[in-house]
């Protein structure tokens, strides 16, 4: 068996410099299998498999470490169940391990009679990926493996992140944690909230780690405590969930997806295409608008609340991470109380909120909106909007 095989498998995963036929033929004898689609797709000329859940497509010819470990912690649309299955398979002992074990048992005395000496098996702890042994190691860095409880507050569970405090006794809590605790440890009951723990903010500080989507091209090594944010916000390479109501679909390909499945809908469902201004009309029983914005594949949802007395108030979001290199998606939107010229008009602008997954009507972004007031909405209660779309450098506050 390759040393590069995961412990567990029960095939050899090593499948470098094969042929498509190959791949297809292939006993494909691993439990993962199982979760992916029957027939390979091919993109840009490269052989790739399509997961059942989340439908995304990941290279099979590195092996199939990479969808065990899709399939383990990174799928975003697997059901629990499943998931939880496919692990407890993935922790039963290797073939060979077992074997090795039985044909030692077979023969446990000497041709004298006398009890042999057992020769003790051994488990190897093997890398995940050949890269993370690429290049020489930096003699002021090192590589360490950490449960991920570790660096959790014990009392929420949260990841830590810059602010950690102590008792005198030791037990560690965050900062919102020792507030919502009155200051009083729940562990000893001593005072919390005073004493910093300064080695352990620290060695968190200082801690880089991948991505949870690797596995679908993110290259990114970020710091721990920013780890959540950049795979909700920031990651280019994380999947995102369809807003329309019904539909399941999450994956990559976001805009394709609605253009393709929903363009043609009707009511709330209909998409409108537009590059840098759109104006569209809304109607005051229509949650959201989808608008679609081809040149960078962006979608966005035209919000419409009604949580506001004798108005409707308007937000734009975008489904989907934020533009890379420091740049923000900037907004302006305007209404009109009429098409004749001078009516009078309402406007806002700022930045646009993203998020991989929109959680519904009654969670409208946090951040600006425009108030719209009833009178402003005619007879037949539609509003006509314009908006514009740019990105700005974010400028970094001195």
């Amino acid at each position: 068996m390759s040393a590069n095989t995961s412990e567990g498998s029960d095939t050899d995963d090593s499948m470098d410099n094969i042929t498509l036929t190959q791949v297809q033929r292939c006993g494909r004898k691993s439990k993962v299998w199982e979760h992916f689609e029957r027939d390979f797709v091919n993109v840009d000329g490269e052989l790739k498999a399509v997961c059942k859940y989340c439908h995304i497509k990941m290279q099979v010819l590195s092996g199939t470490t990479s969808l065990m470990r899709h399939i383990a912690r990174s799928c975003p649309a697997i059901d629990d169940d499943v998931r939880k299955s496919f692990v407890s398979t993935k922790k039963k002992q290797p073939c060979c391990m077992q074997n090795m074990e039985k044909r030692s048992g077979d023969n446990t005395l000497a041709n004298d009679g006398t009890p042999k000496k057992m020769r003790a098996v051994r488990k190897v702890a093997v890398t995940e990926t050949d890269e993370e042994n690429e290049g020489a190691e930096d003699p002021k860095t090192l590589n360490v493996r950490l449960e991920v409880d570790t660096l959790e507050c014990p009392l929420c569970l949260a990841p830590f992140k810059a602010s950690i405090f102590q008792c005198k006794n030791g037990h560690a809590a965050c900062e919102s944690c020792c507030a919502s605790v009155q200051g009083k440890c729940p562990s000893c009951r001593k005072p919390i909230g005073d004493i910093r723990c300064r080695p352990l903010e620290k060695l968190i500080a200082s801690m880089l780690v991948p991505c949870a989507f690797r596995t679908q091209g993110c290259k990114e090594a970020i710091k721990y405590a920013e780890k959540l944010t950049h795979e909700a916000v920031f990651c280019q390479h994380a999947p995102c969930a369809c807003p329309i109501p019904g539909c399941a679909y999450t994956g990559l390909l976001l805009h394709e997806h609605i253009w393709g499945a929903h363009a043609d809908g009707g009511g709330e469902n209909a998409a409108v295409s537009f590059v840098r201004e759109a104006t569209v009309t809304l109607h005051k029983s229509m949650l959201f608008r989808v608008l679609l914005h081809p040149p960078d594949s962006r979608v966005f949802l035209l919000l419409n609340s009604g949580e506001i007395q004798s108005g409707r108030s308007l937000s734009l979001l975008c489904v989907g991470p934020r533009p890379a290199d420091d740049q923000a998606l900037e907004y302006t939107m305007e209404v009109r109380a009429g098409r004749k010229p001078g009516a009078l008009s309402l406007s806002a602008s700022g930045t646009v909120t993203c998020t991989r997954r929109w959680q519904g009507p009654g969670h409208p972004p946090a951040e600006g909106f425009l108030f719209v007031p009833d009178a402003f909405w005619c007879s037949s209660g539609s509003i006509s909007v314009k908006i514009c779309l740019r990105k700005q450098a974010v400028v970094e506050k001195p």
